[in-house]
């Protein structure tokens, strides 16, 4: 008997590598790393994670996407999934906190705007790297 056979464990984890990992996770790697933003001297950590070959580079570029009058609603609307204070709320009363954060962020999301567009600025550090 191997002993992938003798240890269920291991069995769920390797079947968990081979088909959730490869399907799943695998496409999304190079975005997961970039949400990681490892940072360059970071080549410890990850070659202590069994990764060889680290190489990890510094990257800029500038997102845009449409404006979005109703983006500030639509994310406290969203935080709805998390907040319990914000789920009990009827509609007037988000519609009132909507306004006010509005009022209050407005100017300073003001600085994302060219024309018709929001104009946001990112970098990230991105790992490349051989799993051993």
């Amino acid at each position: 008997m191997g002993e992938t056979q003798s240890n269920p464990a291991l069995a769920a984890a390797e079947s968990y590598e081979k088909n959730a990992v490869t399907y799943t996770t695998g496409p999304f790697a190079a975005i997961l790393l970039e949400l990681a933003n490892p940072q360059p001297g970071e080549h410890v950590v990850l070659e202590s994670a069994g990764f060889a070959d680290v190489t990890i580079v510094a990257r800029s570029y500038t997102v845009r996407q449409p404006r979005n009058p109703q983006l500030i609603t639509q994310t406290l609307t969203n935080a709805a999934i998390v907040d319990p204070a914000f789920t009990a709320m009827n509609m007037e009363e988000r519609s009132t906190l909507a306004h006010a954060v509005e009022r209050e962020i407005g100017p300073a999301f003001r600085n994302y705007l060219q024309g018709d567009e929001e104009v946001y600025p990112r970098s990230a550090h991105i790992a490349v790297a051989r799993k051993l």
